[in-house]
């Protein structure tokens, strides 16, 4: 992961318009929603993982 130092995308306020991948230079932001999903799932999915170790 990586950031720009400029926002982009439809609605780049905050951290998802600076947030690139790992060799991409599109912002989160402006990825559409379809290919977004896994991006958030992994997220989600460690949390839970995280939660249910304890």
């Amino acid at each position: 992961m990586t950031f720009g130092t400029e926002s982009k995308g439809d609605n780049p306020r905050g951290w998802n318009g600076l947030i690139r991948l790992d060799e991409e230079t599109r912002a989160i932001t402006e990825y559409p929603e379809e290919e977004r999903l896994h991006i958030w799932n992994e997220g989600y999915e460690a949390v839970v993982k995280y939660l249910t170790q304890g």
